[in-house]
């Protein structure tokens, strides 16, 4: 079990491999920002291994607590890693003594990292367990102001970080301090209980219970270590009192002896009294202190048997650790076995592919020995019925001559037609354009000599009065309440002039009617012209013939789309499929996890198959010389044989001509065979430099990810700067959040759209190729069908009912084989069109909704998104240029990939 689980381990270990990766480099760049402001510190952090030996770790931590954090090792230590093991002990057991000591915390919610793992090979996990403990530390210290500026100082994703690794070992703390104070003795008899049932004969067991036994043995020895350092501490305490004790008790002492010395030299001089009651108060309080000592003896051995059988114990999980280590290898060793039999599978899978292709070479290679005998059959009945027809050919000459010519007469005659017509078509549109300008020219000038009339009569005075209404009404439109005033003061100053002066305003007012273009005549000139144009668009709209021709095409085209939905439902599903596989191969990923390796692989095998392919290519072009040499050797000596007399060598030399036209046909063909497979050739290297293309265009997408992050820790740093700057301002959190998420939504936009752009020009690029390529096919296999049907109409009236039946079956043979490869093409259309059709979707929901960020858009976006979807397959119609009336685009695209298909059928 535990071997079939390792992949699904190794992917999730790959994925959660980045934010160890950014929390061991936000612990990096605190140490170096703690130490830049410790005085006597002696050592530079640019690496994780810096922190690995715990010298570092034990300056910062020296600075916090100097007598508690002492390191004896102060050295260099990576290179002995007994100094380096030992230096990580003593500093993992001072903190866990400082969180017990000063934060009441028990020892089992915080993290116990190996450090095994951290003195040989510096593990980021484990490295990055010791660095929260020593975090933890600092920020719960007296320090902690000094730790949170330099914190501060730090980068924008490093202080994200570290907030969040101090988020957790508070959470920790508190845990930890809450258990200590529910239950401190409880622990100590649980983890005795869990070492007594431990099993150290577990060879028997399977990985993953012995993988739990190891975590469980480690987490009774972090207790049984923890307690060990309690009861050491508890020791040195009592060794401490024992030494002021004993220290009192050679004080009194030396007091007794100082007191009998004075008692002998005073003894005449004090009282008996006072002496004895001093010497029985000194001898009370030496019995004191040594039932004081006594007691402190004790203590003292049953704290030295708890230390040996905590050792002993130690001693013993460290036996069970170490035979977990070696089954632990032994696992290791398995999985590399695996590995190697899974490649020796792929290389099996492999020799088995390469047998399957060249087994479909060797039918193939039979396939063309057998058209090579049914072709030596075929010219052997070609002969034998030439000899039966050979009367017929001078009567056959005569009527191809006819025909000819009465085709050359035809096209003349259809050539001149259509000149004729074009002719009568210019000379009727330049007369309806005259009579046109005719009728227009009879207006104008009609309505000029009414002009001329109106002058002569005196002019119209009204013309003035409206014009002066209109320039007034405009002033009020324009200025408002100012330019009514000011149009009510021009009106009264109009009303005030003399009779006298509307003669010269009338005069100026028809003179600007005449400039500006807006006398009467102009009018009805335009009112006349307005007529025309609204009664010429009536007779278009009453066009009913070309309703009706529309109509039809309406209801072809639907009885289209009832009969291709089912096919398109059917072909989508295929698509789909198509489309998901395309999909992992643009992204570079594969079932297993492994995207890179896939590529590679995957770009190996295509080198393989071009290979094979040319292979295969140059063995059929030689077997095709042999065939054409053959052909010819078996043709001249049959004709050799045949003919041997004089008086038959005219007949010989006819008979050749005719075998060389016949010949000449194959040679026609075998040049189509050699087009189609050149074709299919191309469409390989196409397909090969898609998938290079797709795997360069991955290995630029993660180029592009590397500078758009370095684009991003430069912004980060520039916005670290403007944040240091603007400290004093004081701007708001919101404003800050607001301006973090505009950006963060604009280089995801932005990214999203490009990508999408280039998606959508790679696709559409790719469209026209495929159009251009099978438009070029289209006409290549039109021709030869046509060509085809000519020759075959021709051989049948020479060749007879034989020579059919073997045409069909050649026919038939490559109608299978065109079939097939337009089913493969039409596949290959249908995919491009839906990728074409979901990128123009997905780019307009996406841009539908960039504008309607709320949600409201949703409607807008899916109709804009069949809209874009709906023109995407104009556009590709409008490219083929196959939009025939009453068929649909694909109707047209079969009709014209299949036209030997539909000649099959007619015969």
């Amino acid at each position: 079990m535990a071997e079939l689980s390792e992949p699904s381990t190794s992917s999730t270990s790959s994925s959660a491999q980045a934010p160890r990766d950014a929390e061991i480099d936000a612990f990096v760049a605190w140490a170096q920002a703690v130490l830049a402001d410790i005085q006597h510190a002696d050592r530079n952090v640019s690496a994780p291994a810096d922190l690995a030996d715990g010298v570092v770790l034990f300056q910062i931590l020296a600075d916090i607590d100097p007598d508690l954090f002492r390191n004896p090792h102060a050295g260099d230590t990576k290179d002995n890693w007994v100094l380096t093991i030992g230096t990580l002990k003593r500093l993992y057991k001072l903190m866990l003594q400082f969180y017990s000591q000063s934060l009441s915390c028990a020892p089992s919610p915080l993290p116990s990292p190996d450090l095994n793992a951290i003195a040989r090979s510096a593990d980021p996990e484990e490295l990055a367990k010791l660095c929260l403990l020593a975090i933890g530390i600092a920020v719960q210290s007296e320090k902690n102001e000094a730790h949170i500026a330099a914190i501060q100082t730090l980068d924008h994703s490093h202080q994200t970080q570290l907030m969040v690794s101090i988020e957790r070992i508070m959470s920790l703390i508190k845990q930890a301090q809450d258990e200590e104070l529910a239950a401190s003795a409880a622990d100590d008899s649980t983890a005795s209980s869990r070492v007594a049932a431990v099993d150290p004969n577990s060879h028997g067991k399977t990985s993953a219970e012995l993988a739990s036994e190891l975590d469980t043995l480690r987490a009774e020895k972090d207790d049984i270590e923890k307690t060990y350092l309690v009861l050491l501490e508890t020791h040195r305490s009592v060794t401490n009192e024992f030494q002021d004790l004993k220290a009192e008790r050679d004080d009194l002492n030396a007091k007794h002896e100082e007191y009998k010395k004075r008692f002998e030299e005073e003894r005449n001089e004090q009282a008996d009294v006072l002496l004895h009651q001093q010497i029985e108060k000194l001898k009370a309080e030496l019995r004191r202190s040594e039932d004081a000592l006594a007691e402190l003896e004790s203590d003292n051995e049953k704290l030295i048997q708890a230390a040996q059988d905590s050792k002993r114990k130690i001693d013993e999980l460290q036996k069970t650790a170490d035979e977990a280590v070696k089954l632990r290898d032994q696992i290791d060793e398995y999985k590399h076995a695996a590995d190697r039999l899974q490649k020796a599978e792929n290389a099996i899978e492999k020799y088995k592919k390469k047998l399957e292709e060249g087994a479909d070479i060797r039918r193939q290679l039979k396939l063309l020995e057998d058209q090579n005998a049914e072709l030596v059959d075929r010219n052997a009945k070609i002969e034998d019925e030439y000899k039966r027809v050979s009367a017929f050919k001078p009567l056959m000459d005569s009527y191809k001559t006819q025909i000819a010519e009465l085709e050359s007469k035809s096209s003349t005659l259809q050539r001149d037609l259509a000149t004729s017509k074009y002719e009568q078509d210019q000379i009727l549109s330049r007369l309806k354009a005259s009579e046109d300008q005719r009728a227009t020219e009879k207006e104008e000038m009609e309505l000029y000599q009414e002009r001329i009339k109106e002058l002569e009569l005196g002019g119209d005075a009204a013309g003035v009065r409206r014009k002066k209404l209109v320039s007034r009404a405009s002033n009020v439109s324009a200025n408002g309440v100012e330019g009514l005033v000011a149009a009510d003061a021009t009106r009264a100053d109009t009303d005030s002039l003399d009779l006298d002066d509307d003669d010269e305003l009338d005069r100026s007012g028809e003179l600007e009617d005449a400039l500006s273009g807006t006398t009467m005549t102009d009018l009805k000139i335009k009112v006349r012209k307005l007529a025309r144009e609204l009664e010429a668009a009536q007779t278009n709209k009453a066009d009913q013939s070309r309703l009706i021709v529309l109509e039809n095409l309406l209801e072809d085209a639907q009885r289209m789309k009832a009969r291709y939905e089912a096919d398109y439902l059917r072909e989508h599903r295929d698509k789909m499929v198509l489309q998901s596989q395309l999909e992992a191969i643009r992204s570079g990923k594969s079932d297993l996890g492994d995207g890179t390796e896939a590529a590679y692989a995957l770009r190996l095998r295509l080198n393989e198959v071009v290979e094979e392919l040319d292979a295969a290519k140059r063995r059929l072009g030689e077997l095709e010389v042999q065939n054409e040499q053959t052909l010819r050797e078996l043709t001249v000596a049959k004709s050799d044989l045949t003919l041997v007399n004089k008086d038959q060598v005219d007949i010989l030399h006819s008979l050749r001509a005719s075998m060389e036209a016949d010949k000449d046909e194959l040679e026609a063909h075998v040049k189509k065979l050699k087009a189609e497979l050149g074709s299919v050739g191309e469409q390989n290297r196409m397909y090969m430099a898609q998938v290079n293309s797709l795997l360069m265009e991955k290995v630029d997408l993660q180029a592009e990810g590397i500078g758009q992050r370095d684009e991003a820790l430069k912004r980060e740093r520039a916005l670290g700067d403007l944040r240091t700057r603007l400290q004093g301002k004081g701007l708001p959190k919101e404003v800050e959040e607001l301006v973090a998420s505009l950006q963060t939504e604009a280089l995801n936009s932005t990214r999203d759209l490009k990508a999408l752009q280039e998606r959508f020009g790679k696709a559409k690029t790719f469209i026209k190729q495929q159009d251009r390529m099978i438009k070029e096919k289209d006409r290549s296999i039109a021709a030869a069908a046509a060509a085809g049907s000519l020759m075959g109409g021709a051989g049948g009236v020479e060749g007879g009912a034989l020579r059919g039946e073997m045409g069909n079956e050649a026919l038939e043979q490559e109608v299978r084989r065109l079939r097939e490869q337009v089913r493969n093409l039409e596949r290959e259309q249908t995919l491009m069109m839906s990728a074409f059709q979901d990128l123009g979707r997905r780019y307009m929901v996406e841009l539908e909704s960039g504008r309607n960020p709320s949600g409201g858009g949703v409607a807008g976006a899916r109709s804009g998104s069949a809209s874009y979807a709906a023109g995407g397959v104009r556009a590709l119609s409008g490219l083929t240029g196959l939009n025939a009336p009453g068929r649909s685009w694909l109707a047209n695209q079969r009709r014209l990939v299949n036209p030997t298909l539909q000649l099959a059928n007619r015969r």
